[in-house]
């Protein structure tokens, strides 16, 4: 009878240290899921569903703490002790979701900003376009990037290399590409995801001639998620009847290219061609123009340099601006007068960017990329360099008015790349009052 009631003792304390727990992570700012949390709990680590959900199952009395990372929010640790379900709350680091709007005080160190409404998608890479006093994002790279091994190193010096191999494994990318049409309306301040489906792509670049929008170039997943590959469809979407058609000639194919209009045409230079397996691009030269009147291909040149770039057209004058090639940056400056077709260096940039997001006002021309706002006014041929705490890779700018839009883009650490859903938008007015930190007149 001791032996049994024994029994029955030992089975209920196992049962009770066996129990699963379910758990919550929200925004505690907005309320909303967080997906993509690290749950560690002793040598097991969880990652959040999109709806900000996790479950584990508690086998012993030591696990009693978990700890809750995110690149994007505060780290924090808790004790659940006996619950069995909890709710967790994250923090939004300061660098990136804090509200700050520079008042006018003269000298200020860095930029400000304002937080605008979340884009509904988290994306990258996307094609997009300023239309009719709205944004609209057309697809873009969902995907979440992560080298577990390294992440493991990177969290837990001293760890053994069976260890960090071992728990290397509960980290798991994911690849995915956005088919979705996201609409930003100046006028209602308010995102929609229009009722049209895309080709799943990123990478590819958008121009809008008319009252028709052409989407080209980029890069596709095969069903297995495993490969990419460019794609050769050009679509066309009509804003004001809601539709989209196919064309099927596209000479220039080539992810991050970039398109640019000039006197009614469509003008398509660069981006990279091919990627092998050890990550090594290889990147176009090649400068077409296509007429939408007559669907016509032509090819004006082949440039003295291949590579990905960021580029804008100032009256007459084509403007090229870093770039990444062969997997080196070279921080060069360069520009195409498209009237008499002659190739100028203009100088070089203060720092090697990947490919910064680009835009234009009048005669400036603005770039932005990790932390740092060029300006350069094409007349006085003045670069200036400003800082702002928005560390984003791949994202878009534009300027309605007097205030410069940031929208999207990538996080980045040394292990992991997170897709971003953020908007922020500058006061350009403030940059007379807040310290360039380089300067230079070429």
């Amino acid at each position: 009878m001791k032996n049994f009631t024994l029994i029955i003792i030992c089975l209920i304390s196992i049962n009770s240290y066996s129990q699963k727990i379910k758990g919550k992570v929200f925004d505690l700012e907005t309320k909303k899921p967080i997906e993509k949390a690290h749950i560690q709990i002793g040598k097991t680590l969880i990652i959040t569903d999109k709806k900000g959900y996790f479950s584990f199952k508690q086998n012993n009395k030591s696990d009693h703490k978990i700890t809750i990372s995110h690149i994007a929010y505060l780290t924090k640790e808790i004790a659940y002790g006996n619950k069995k379900a909890i709710t967790i709350y994250l923090k939004p680091k300061a660098e990136f979701l804090e509200e700050v709007v520079v008042k006018g005080n003269k000298g200020k160190n860095k930029l400000g900003y304002e937080v605008l409404p979340q884009i509904p998608n988290k994306t990258h890479s996307f094609a997009s376009v300023l239309y009719d006093d709205k944004i609209l994002v057309f697809g873009g790279d969902k995907s979440y990037l992560v080298e577990g091994f390294k992440k493991v190193i990177q969290e837990r010096p001293g760890i053994s290399i069976l260890e960090a191999i071992d728990l290397a494994r509960s980290y798991v990318s994911s690849y995915s590409y956005s088919n979705q049409l996201c609409v930003f309306n100046f006028k209602t301040s308010k995102w929609i995801i229009e009722d049209i489906t895309l080709r799943k792509r990123a990478n590819h670049s958008a121009a809008m001639v008319g009252n028709k929008i052409y989407l080209l170039g980029g890069k596709r997943l095969t069903k297995s998620k495993k490969r990419e590959y460019l794609d050769e469809k050009i679509e066309v979407y009509d804003p004001i009847n809601k539709t989209i058609e196919i064309d099927n000639t596209n000479p220039h194919r080539a992810a991050d290219l970039q398109t640019l209009v000039y006197k009614d045409k469509i003008y398509v230079l660069g981006g990279s061609v091919k990627k092998k397996d050890n990550g090594k691009k290889y990147y176009s030269n090649k400068f077409h123009s296509y007429n939408p009147k007559n669907g016509m291909w032509y090819l004006l040149a082949e440039l003295p340099f291949s590579e990905e770039t960021s580029s804008c057209i100032i009256e007459d004058v084509l403007y090229f601006f870093d770039g990444f090639d062969n997997n080196n940056n070279i921080n060069t400056m360069m520009s195409l007068n498209l009237a008499t077709g002659k190739l100028k260096a203009q100088g070089r940039m203060f720092y090697d960017f990947k490919q910064p997001a680009i835009t234009k006002k009048e005669k400036t021309i603005f770039l932005f990329e990790n932390g740092k706002l060029l300006t350069f006014d094409t007349e006085a041929k003045e670069i200036k360099e400003y800082r702002i705490d928005l560390f984003l890779f791949a994202s878009k700018i534009y300027v309605q008015d007097n205030f410069l839009y940031i929208l999207g883009g990538y996080l980045k650490t040394a292990s992991e790349v997170f897709p971003q859903n953020k908007f922020f938008k500058v006061d350009l007015r403030t940059l007379s009052k807040t310290k360039a930190r380089k300067y230079i007149q070429l």
